[in-house]
């Protein structure tokens, strides 16, 4: 074996495309990828058969609740609402979650320390109740 061997410089490393992407994803995935920013952030969402950007709050305002949830449930205290308003910050907005079955989040900044299943959505259940949910370091990964 050569340690001196990898698959970056075995092979050219090019990042996937959108649309090789969908053609891999099943009808019940959606991709969702973040990117934290100021003054706003976005979500990519990624189907098999649709792609659009989300605005969401920015990366100072999303962070703070990341890590007050996070504190929180290591702390061991109830964080329910903090769970529910996540959900509706970072989920709430985005139609494609309903019909989709598997959730891939490719996280960005604070969004690394968060496990989206935990959330709560707006039938007050747990997201990993109703769904699979998946975590990548990027799209690209993802799909190799």
């Amino acid at each position: 074996m050569n340690p001196e061997v990898t698959i970056l410089n075995t092979k050219n490393f090019q990042p996937v495309d959108i649309k090789t992407l969908q053609l891999s994803l099943a009808q019940s995935d959606v991709v969702l990828e973040y990117v934290l920013s100021e003054p706003g952030s976005y979500c990519l969402v990624i189907t098999r058969t649709s792609s659009r950007i989300v605005p969401l709050e920015g990366k100072t305002a999303i962070q703070a609740k990341v890590s007050d949830y996070v504190k929180r449930v290591k702390a061991g205290r109830v964080a329910r609402e903090q769970a529910a308003g996540l959900f509706k910050l970072l989920l709430g907005a985005i139609d494609e979650y309903k019909g989709k079955q598997r959730l891939i989040i490719v996280p960005d900044g604070g969004l690394h320390l968060l496990p989206f299943d935990s959330l709560i959505d707006e039938n007050r259940k747990y997201v990993v109740e109703s769904r699979t949910v998946l975590y990548a370091p990027s799209s690209t990964s993802f799909y190799l």
